[in-house]
């Protein structure tokens, strides 16, 4: 009799021990699936970010190349200023002198 109690308890062992095995594998897959969930939903996440981020760096400027094209429109506007000047100037030199002409 003492044999087969014995081998009840030792039975009883084992599948105690595989239902415990058991359990914790089927935790770690429920675990598991979980964090992938969490992780595809993060990804999800990080490309809509980076869409964002890609489309305000393609929509705009940064100031360093805005600086040099800003420096050339005020640079020409500089010049059609001097030459408005000087094209004013030689009105008046003109008009000058047709009015000194109509006075003789």
């Amino acid at each position: 009799m003492e044999d087969v109690g014995t081998w009840v308890a030792v039975a009883g062992g084992v599948i105690s021990l595989l239902a415990v095995v058991g359990g914790v594998i089927a935790r770690d897959r429920v675990v598991f699936r979980e964090i992938s969930a969490v992780r595809d939903h993060a990804d999800d996440g990080d490309k809509t970010l980076h869409e964002r981020v890609n489309k305000t760096r393609e929509d705009f400027v940064r100031r360093d190349d805005l600086a040099e094209h800003m420096g050339r429109l005020e640079r020409g506007q500089a010049e059609m200023a001097a030459e408005q000047r000087r094209t004013n100037k030689r009105i008046d030199e003109v008009l000058k002198a047709f009015g000194t002409a109509q006075g003789t």
